[in-house]
């Protein structure tokens, strides 16, 4: 028994026409999909980072935070 191998063959260019419709469609994508991704970074992503670095600090409203570290986390766990 022999295995014949295949050549993958030449590959042929795509025309340019399909090349500009595929960019079309992605760009149309990517404008619908703004409006959301920029929801989900305003609403979700902003506060979550937010919330652990004031998680690391001495906040109150008056002055500015104050770097303490690990210790709002010791004070909760003890």
């Amino acid at each position: 028994m022999t295995a014949t191998l295949q050549s993958a063959g030449r590959a042929t260019a795509r025309p340019a026409r399909r090349s500009r419709a595929r960019r079309r469609r992605s760009l149309v994508t990517l404008a619908l999909l703004a409006p959301a991704l920029l929801g989900l970074l305003i609403f979700f992503v902003y506060p979550l980072i937010a919330s652990v670095y004031y998680s690391f600090t001495r906040f109150d409203l008056v002055s500015p935070p104050q770097w303490i570290g690990l210790r709002n986390y010791e004070y909760l766990f003890t």
